[in-house]
């Protein structure tokens, strides 16, 4: 674990990082959606595009992702 997200995408902005990836490893798995707080939230936080997975099973998932500050999507088996 490298500890709080918020801690991390900071640093991340301060070594100039170029993109961030954030999975949602257990989503799928555990039939959760995107949790879409958590997302808005982190992404205020950011300077970096930001891509997301887990849990987005439709298109109507990206929409509100993509609303919430998700440049990129990614997609496993249940979509």
């Amino acid at each position: 674990s490298v500890g709080d997200p918020f801690n991390v995408v900071r640093l991340f902005n301060e070594k100039d990082v170029a993109e961030i990836c954030i999975l949602d490893i257990d989503a799928t798995r555990t039939g959760r959606g995107p949790d879409l707080g958590f997302v808005r939230e982190l992404a205020t936080e950011r300077f970096m595009p930001l891509a997301y997975g887990g849990g987005i099973t439709e298109l109507k998932q990206c929409e509100k992702l993509h609303r919430s500050g998700v440049e990129k999507f990614v997609l496993g088996q249940g979509a």
